[in-house]
């Protein structure tokens, strides 16, 4: 089996927290789960996945984002901006 390294979970589950088994995939570098339900992030999960570079989180219902993410080298985009309904 290849090693995972993207991953696109948006408008196909419309899930509230991000499924445990993605914090197993060690070598993902790409997360995309907007459009979904997620109100809450395991910080201690994500800081797990040492290669992610790119996590969009864009229109779920997060409040905040756990300041634990600084701690993820590897990550350099973050995108949790809702979406403008114009």
């Amino acid at each position: 089996m290849r090693a995972c390294k993207g991953l696109y979970y948006s408008l196909l589950y419309r899930f509230g927290v991000i499924p445990p088994v993605i914090y197993k995939l060690s070598s993902l570098e790409t997360l995309l789960i907007s459009d979904n339900q997620v109100s809450e992030l395991n910080a201690a999960g994500l800081q797990g996945l040492t290669k992610l570079a790119s996590l969009d989180l864009q229109n779920n219902n997060l409040g905040s984002i756990p300041p634990e993410l600084g701690n993820c080298t590897s990550l350099r985009y973050v995108n949790n901006e809702p979406y403008l309904n114009l």
